[in-house]
């Protein structure tokens, strides 16, 4: 598939991502569809962003070590802070906005290539 495929896919699944995340942190109903809704958009990215690293040819540069980290962090973190710390979520979707900030900074400037 080409390059222009995966990054109109990857952009795709972080905004749905990030939007079923927010519904489930806004919302005061434990729906487990939104739940897997955002895992499967999780997964759609994660596979999407490996495909854009293999269309690049790059290799594995520090920025996207660093994204995959990041995503890590939000994909694993989210359910945990959504099911243990409810209270804790509206600040969890605020360190979330920032790590996506760094995550486009990476993306756009691609520091260390």
């Amino acid at each position: 598939m080409s390059y222009e495929f995966y990054k109109i896919l990857h952009v795709l699944m972080v905004v749905l991502m990030f939007s079923f995340f927010a519904v489930q942190i806004f919302s005061n109903s434990a729906d487990k569809k939104m739940g897997m809704y955002s895992g499967i958009a999780s997964l759609v990215l994660f596979i999407s962003g490996f495909g854009l690293i293999a269309r690049l040819g790059v290799g594995w540069p520090t920025w996207a070590l660093i994204k995959i980290a990041i995503w890590l962090v939000i994909a694993i973190g989210t359910p945990m802070i959504i099911k243990r710390m409810s209270g804790k979520k509206r600040a969890w979707f605020g360190l979330m906005s920032i790590l996506l900030a760094v995550v486009l900074y990476l993306v756009q400037y691609k520091p260390g290539v």
